[in-house]
């Protein structure tokens, strides 16, 4: 290259810089000479796929333009090896619904931790109901009365939704928008319920059933009866990827790979965008799996994985830890 650099043709012409998030920063260089020895320079790099400059291996793309006189012009193109860490990350998020076992949905894993005689009971003796077709028979022979004894309560509308007494429902007359005979209320605290029996003369009339935990068995019941198996949920997958020069004295980071990140951490550990935190769930917790690296020459992109679940098994997947 020395003979070719000096004083002689090919000339070397001013270089540029540029940047796009799709290729990174390129440099551009071109050289004027004779035809012959643009054509031989052009041959040159191609062969060696060397900056003359930095010495590194390029991606090179050349073009040699004839001008007149028997002179030419020559082109290069290159990847620029200049930056210390991403050039550019990409962010994307896709969900699709998905169908699960009714098993595995909060209420019946719920029912589970709070009620675990009726849960046995139902987990163990459903495929039977369904097979003799007992389940009404059961449902009316489940019995959740504790007391003969019958309240007349009135429930405003705009407390329906929140009454947290453990006694039975606030007594008002006003409105009854909402009620309907076969309602039933629990108590947050889980240990009582009630039903509505009759609504007449602008009130509602409750009946205490034994505990919650039979209120909801008998209606998880009647769930199966209806022959509901399965439920819909939205899955969320969210993606990243990273470009950077494979010369960068940044390690990317490979940690808690298949372990849990919960939704604060994606956001102040993993790096997700405030502008995309709006489609993302605000509950349950990520999966981060492992990433795809994608080497060309002086760059690579690294592709990375977050699953999405309301509640991954802590036994199967730690916490990430950072």
């Amino acid at each position: 290259m020395a003979k070719i650099h000096g004083d002689k043709s090919p000339v070397k012409q001013a270089s540029a810089l540029s940047y796009t998030p799709a290729h990174g920063w390129v440099s551009a260089k071109q050289y004027v000479g004779t035809n012959d020895e643009i054509r031989s320079l052009a041959s040159q790099i191609k062969a060696e796929k060397t900056d003359d400059d930095a010495g590194t291996p390029p991606a090179v793309s050349l073009t040699v333009t004839p001008m007149e006189g028997g002179l030419a012009t020559l082109d290069v193109s290159y990847d620029d090896d200049i930056g210390t860490g991403a050039e550019f990350t990409q962010w994307g998020l896709q969900s699709s619904d998905y169908e699960k076992n009714i098993w595995t949905h909060p209420t019946l894993r719920s029912l589970h931790n709070l009620c675990p005689t009726e849960y046995a009971w139902i987990r163990e003796n459903v495929e039977t109901m369904k097979t003799d077709g007992t389940f009404d028979a059961v449902i009316a022979a489940w019995s959740c009365d504790l007391a003969a004894d019958l309240y007349q309560h009135g429930m405003i509308w705009n407390i329906m939704n929140n009454w947290t007494a453990t006694a039975p429902p606030t007594t008002n007359n006003d409105r009854l928008d909402g009620w309907a005979v076969g309602g039933f209320w629990v108590a947050p605290s889980l240990d009582r319920a009630w039903v509505i029996t009759d609504i007449s003369a602008g009130a509602a009339i409750w009946k205490e059933l034994g505990t919650a935990c039979c209120t909801a068995g008998k209606a998880i019941i009647t769930m199966f009866r209806d022959g509901i198996e399965s439920y819909i949920i939205s899955q969320y997958v969210l993606q990243k990827s990273i470009t950077v020069p494979t010369s960068s004295k940044e390690i990317y980071a490979l940690a808690n790979v298949n372990k849990r990140v919960s939704v604060a951490d994606m956001s102040s550990k993993e790096g997700v965008p405030a502008g995309l935190k709006f489609a993302m769930p605000d509950y349950g917790e990520w999966l981060k799996k492992a990433p795809q690296v994608d080497y060309q020459r002086n760059k690579m992109t690294i592709t990375q994985e977050y699953w999405h679940a309301e509640d991954w098994n802590n036994y199967l997947y730690l916490p990430a830890t950072y």
